[in-house]
């Protein structure tokens, strides 16, 4: 969601974003699995994930999809500041895995324990972004169907 985009619609670009990010899990997972690369390789893509949620989560937070998303549906306001607390703690914990990671060797138990962290990390990344599709398809469609 950069500047040149600021002309296309919020949420179709959140929606576009989110994709970006599961595609960038699944290479990790990937990697992760089957081991594959260099242990500071596979930090550096941790860390590049951690700097492109740092955008993500930034871009969402400047642009219009909340507010317009409360000012559409009220009822929502409650929920929409959930999803932007967990951007702060999420962005706090994948940063921490990589400062944990970049301290460590590169051992099979180094792997298995960077493995665990990253999988319940991008579960929870995955779920978090998972609720913000939901709530913008449940208040556009509320929406749409109220006007009929």
């Amino acid at each position: 969601m950069s500047d040149m985009d600021s002309e296309r619609d919020p949420f179709e670009l959140l929606l576009e974003e989110h994709t970006k990010l599961r595609g960038r899990r699944s290479e990790l997972s990937d990697k992760l699995a089957q081991r594959s690369g260099a242990f500071r390789e596979v930090v550096d893509t941790i860390q590049q994930l951690g700097d492109q949620i740092d955008v993500h989560f930034h871009a969402e937070e400047a642009s219009d999809c909340f507010p317009e998303l409360v000012n559409t549906a009220p009822r929502v306001s409650d929920r929409v500041a959930i999803l932007l607390a967990e951007h702060g703690e999420l962005r706090a914990e994948v940063h921490q895995i990589v400062q944990g990671a970049k301290s460590r060797s590169g051992t099979a138990e180094d792997w298995e324990q960077l493995a665990s962290q990253v999988e319940v990390f991008t579960g929870k990344l995955m779920a978090h972004e998972r609720a913000e599709n939901e709530l913008v398809q449940e208040v556009f469609t509320d929406d749409i169907g109220s006007k009929d």
